[in-house]
């Protein structure tokens, strides 16, 4: 198991905000409905969250698992390991899989890390300086997850995700 993120205090979630100064609107650490410690994200539309990845060779692993609270049914996010250096995530290699939220509440989503298509992350070509250049799971820098772009519709402006933990097995 790698742990990419687990928001459950103070110092966790002042690093993932630092990171993300002008990209992510947060409330900070709150306690959920049913007691779990969280990352409060109100996020607009194209805004996210990036995240370094502990581990940079993602191919020995099987699942990309997340926990959070959604505060609906319907809302789509993006998650998006990628290659990218400096956080400049649209000019580097990346892989993506958008999610459809199924209900409100907590719930934990296991997605095949290396399976293409629409269970998986499926890889995406992306032209670098004008080369095509294909991302490589044995070179994952990060993590961004981002909402209304990259093939995810536009939400609501009363949209909140609580994410409580991210990790890899």
């Amino acid at each position: 198991i790698c742990v990419i993120a687990k928001f459950d205090n103070e110092e966790a979630i002042q690093t993932a905000v630092s990171r993300n100064p002008a990209r992510l609107t947060s409330g900070g650490l709150e306690e959920t409905w049913n007691g779990t410690t969280a990352l409060k994200m109100v996020l607009g539309n194209g805004e996210g969250l990036v995240l370094s990845s502990p581990e940079a060779d993602w191919s020995q692993y099987q699942w990309f698992r997340m926990r959070f609270y959604a505060s609906r049914a319907g809302m789509q996010f993006n998650i998006i390991p990628t290659t990218y250096d400096k956080g400049n995530i649209d000019a580097n290699p990346y892989f993506r899989r958008t999610w459809t939220v199924a209900a409100e509440g907590w719930q934990e989503i296991a997605v095949p890390v290396k399976t293409d298509g629409s269970i998986g992350f499926g890889a995406n070509k992306k032209p670098v300086n004008g080369v095509e250049t294909d991302p490589s799971w044995s070179n994952i820098n990060g993590m961004y997850l981002n909402t209304g772009g990259w093939g995810a519709e536009q939400i609501l402006t009363s949209d909140v995700l609580y994410f409580d933990e991210i990790w890899l097995e």
